[in-house]
């Protein structure tokens, strides 16, 4: 898949997603013109740059960067809520992942809130014997 057909791919993700509507709406969340932005989506290569590409992904965060500009990994990124950055996927898969695979993050992400709960009752029973002894 080229650099066209990524973007274009993109776009129609966000726009699935209900993120944009319009090349105006992309213009606007890049603070690009709109005339660049619909040169680059036709294909003018002039347009389609690493640099737009680049601005493209910094104003809509769930794209993969290096998805967008070399075809490397999956095109979604998930936030894990700890700075970390996860993509969904292994590999140049489209973002299809096992049963299995999905299922054992399911699990990775249920104890890692099991964790915090744990750790807010913690909290919780600290600040009532604190406020107990006022």
């Amino acid at each position: 898949m080229e650099k066209l057909e990524r973007l274009q791919t993109a776009i129609a993700y966000l726009k699935g997603k209900q993120v944009i509507r319009t090349q105006k709406d992309i213009a606007a969340a890049m603070q690009f013109n709109e005339s660049s932005v619909s040169q680059a989506t036709n294909g003018n290569m002039r347009y389609l740059t690493d640099s737009l590409l680049k601005k493209f992904c910094l104003s809509f965060k769930d794209i993969n960067h290096d998805w967008l500009l070399h075809g490397k990994g999956d095109m979604i990124n998930i936030n894990a809520g700890n700075g970390q950055q996860v993509v969904l996927g292994n590999g140049n898969n489209n973002g299809n992942i096992t049963l299995s695979q999905c299922q054992q993050e399911v699990e990775t992400l249920q104890a890692r809130l099991r964790d915090k709960d744990e750790i807010i009752a913690l909290l919780r029973e600290k600040l009532k014997q604190k406020s107990k002894k006022k």
